[in-house]
């Protein structure tokens, strides 16, 4: 699956917002799920190299 630019910046965007959601409710374990595949979603779009 390719990911286009503009589909990365929409997607990372609502993500980041659930991201500070769990944050801000103290619920450590979805904030990293999030946090997770936020990571995931920069190394499909070549952002990110995984070693």
């Amino acid at each position: 699956m390719m990911l286009y630019d503009d589909d990365c910046k929409k997607l990372l965007v609502h993500l980041w917002g659930h991201v500070d959601e769990a944050a801000r409710a103290g619920n450590s374990e979805r904030e990293a799920a999030f946090l997770r595949a936020i990571l995931l979603i920069e190394m499909a779009s070549g952002k990110i190299k995984a070693k």
